[in-house]
């Protein structure tokens, strides 16, 4: 009995919707963070190719995301 108390208690937080909700916010963060710092790597390749510097400041994470 107390073995299934444990594992109904540890259910009921697993799928809590303000846990999936929290996660679902630090998913899209990272993911945002990411193809931030991809587009910004990719950006910093081009312009040592071409010599000429690109305007990177449209590429922000809003405040949410960091």
């Amino acid at each position: 009995m107390r073995n299934k108390g444990v594992a109904a208690i540890a259910h009921s937080i697993l799928n809590a919707t303000e846990l999936d909700e929290a996660f679902a916010a630090l998913t899209d963060a990272a993911r945002a963070v990411g193809h931030r710092g991809g587009y910004l790597e990719c950006a910093q390749h081009v312009e040592e190719a071409l010599g000429q510097q690109f305007d990177t400041r449209h590429c922000l994470v809003s405040d949410h995301s960091r």
